[in-house]
């Protein structure tokens, strides 16, 4: 397999595992240290579907003008200071909604950002590298869905956190260093 498709691979097994981690426990975290209800829960993660369609509306938008790996780049790195700081210093619901909304736009973006990139990562084999992104895709979630809770439940939400934006960056590293459109440089 070509080391650009591989590279592919590892930046998006990393940046989706990190996800994943935040997102299969954030309920949980939210209910236990903030108190909140189910049908606040219900209220925030409507609101999500909705910050999910505007960060995929302007990765449709956006990702051809700014650049597939600037967009992919520049939308994980958005998150990764996200990943670790409500944990840190938000105290308040009502002070972590915009700060959860605004992580979940950007890696929205960065998600289906990432879809266009691949495509050209091996033009001649667009398709099966497609095929190996999506199941790459599905391993990182599974991960991230097994070590996500353990994490939670022994150390706090904050090791998931830190976790989430140190394999982000080391995804947005790959990424920036190994992955390019085409055969390479």
């Amino acid at each position: 397999m070509q080391p650009n498709v591989v590279a592919g691979m590892a930046f998006i097994f990393c940046t989706l595992l990190a996800i994943e981690l935040i997102m299969v426990v954030y309920a949980s975290w939210l209910a236990r240290d903030f108190g909140a209800t189910t049908a606040q829960l219900g209220s925030i993660f409507a609101l999500l579907g909705f910050v999910e369609i505007g960060g995929s509306l302007g990765a449709a938008l956006f990702t051809d003008r700014i650049g597939k790996r600037r967009a992919v780049i520049g939308g994980y790195l958005l998150t990764a200071p996200v990943d670790v700081g409500p944990a840190v210093y938000v105290r308040q619901l009502v002070a972590l909604l915009p700060v959860f909304l605004l992580y979940d736009i950007c890696f929205e973006f960065a998600v289906v950002s990432t879809f266009p990139l691949l495509s050209e990562l091996l033009p001649q084999a667009r398709g099966r590298v497609i095929a190996i992104g999506v199941a790459t895709i599905g391993l990182g979630r599974v991960v991230g869905s097994l070590l996500g809770p353990a994490l939670f439940v022994g150390i706090g939400f904050t090791a998931n956190g830190v976790l989430a934006a140190l394999l982000t960056l080391l995804g947005v590293a790959i990424c920036a260093r190994w992955v390019y459109e085409g055969s390479g440089r």
